[in-house]
């Protein structure tokens, strides 16, 4: 998870305003109370230039994730007609996804600090059938209908270009009344967004929030992760021996060859930089050819894993950084497991086989043999 994702804090609450009040009169508002200000952003002249991304491309994408040997695209053809019409059918029921109406009723929890604005309360979506608990202390409650509240006051939200659209995280902004904006709209209190810079901090207000610091992809982007445990290591020695080695391409590609030569024995894991849910990732066993690519990360594989009655797993504990100085770290309460749908091996024939090496949920719930957990964590039983 990527440093500074401010949002979903452990099920549940922040979006708490920096801005502290001074008014300590009794006759504020409930509208002066919680800042529910609209936002103005200015726009910058110069905008971040990005890829351009087409049906076909997209296709080729999704069947990447099914083929160990071709870990990017290669495919530039142009899009055919059914291309065109699924990508643009997918568009418009991700805008109506979008576009529903938020929760009608917003509520706040104020502060046991004095002279500090209240926080936004965000309930569980009604699919969990599990309510979350409110202060005891109902005194500290504050609920506004959507109706009642100026339109130059309403909570919005707009996702950016260059990052997915997660369903959990468009549910939970909906169930606090969060409105969707479009995407060249400025006036938006929340922003999910990719890769952030720096300079583009002094446009914001106090009012708006980001999924991310700015700086964030020194942990997020692998290898400049390596690049970090490396310089820690040198530092303080075996306290820091976290990963196994990795190198980084190309610039490490004549010390992976060389190495490689040395333990012919050894496999390793390739994966790009900058990717997730699984893209681009293969096994490198010791018969399998490796080209020098640019913007992809080889580390040696642990061929030996701990299992589950043979299914390799792997263990997820969130946490969410709200402020790097001073440094606070909040741990979410649950972890995750994710599992394999197919038992481990290390022979030959299963090193392109994606189910028997990869977690990845994204993954595993193409694989015939994958079950789907009911609340009390056991398989779904076929009707």
């Amino acid at each position: 998870m990527v440093s500074g994702d401010i949002f979903l804090l452990g099920g549940g609450h922040i979006l708490q305003s920096q801005h502290t009040s001074t008014d300590t009169s009794s006759n504020s508002s409930a509208f002066d109370m919680v800042s529910l200000k609209k936002s103005h952003t200015k726009r910058s002249k110069k905008q971040t230039k990005v890829m351009k991304s087409s049906g076909c491309i997209l296709e080729e994408e999704e069947k990447v994730e099914d083929d160990s040997d071709s870990p990017l695209p290669q495919s530039t053809e142009k899009c055919t007609e059914q291309q065109k019409l699924d990508r643009a059918r997918k568009l418009a029921e991700r805008d109506a996804y979008l576009k529903r109406p938020p929760n009608q009723t917003v509520t706040l929890v104020k502060s046991v600090f004095p002279h500090t604005e209240p926080f936004l309360f965000f309930p569980y979506p009604p699919y969990l059938k599990v309510q979350r608990p409110l202060p005891k202390d109902y005194n500290r409650i504050v609920q506004l209908n959507q109706r009642d509240i100026p339109t130059s006051q309403l909570m919005n939200f707009k996702f950016h270009h260059s990052t997915h659209t997660y369903n959990g995280v468009v549910n939970a902004l909906k169930m606090a009344g969060f409105h969707h904006v479009e995407k060249k709209s400025g006036e938006w209190n929340v922003l999910w967004t990719g890769l952030f810079k720096a300079g583009r901090l002094k446009n914001l207000n106090g009012f708006q929030k980001i999924n991310h610091f700015a700086g964030s992809w020194g942990i997020g982007s692998k290898a400049h992760m390596w690049r970090h445990v490396q310089r820690m290591r040198r530092i303080h020695g075996p306290s820091f021996e976290i990963a196994p080695q990795t190198y980084i391409f190309p610039e490490d590609f004549k010390r992976f060859t060389l190495d490689r030569e040395q333990e012919k024995k050894q496999m390793y894991i390739m994966k790009p930089a900058a990717s997730s849910c699984g893209r681009g990732i293969r096994i490198i066993g010791k018969n399998t050819t490796v080209k020098k690519r640019a913007g992809y990360v080889v580390s040696k594989y642990i061929k030996n894993p701990h299992l589950i009655r043979g299914y390799k797993y792997d263990l997820r504990v969130y946490v969410v950084v709200t402020s790097f100085e001073p440094l606070k770290i909040y741990i979410f309460k649950e972890g995750l497991v994710r599992l394999a749908t197919v038992p481990y091996t290390t022979c030959k024939s299963s090193l392109k086989q994606r189910f028997v090496h990869l977690t990845n949920y994204s993954v595993n719930k193409k694989a015939e043999t994958y079950q789907k957990n009911n609340r009390n964590g056991e398989p779904e039983q076929p009707a």
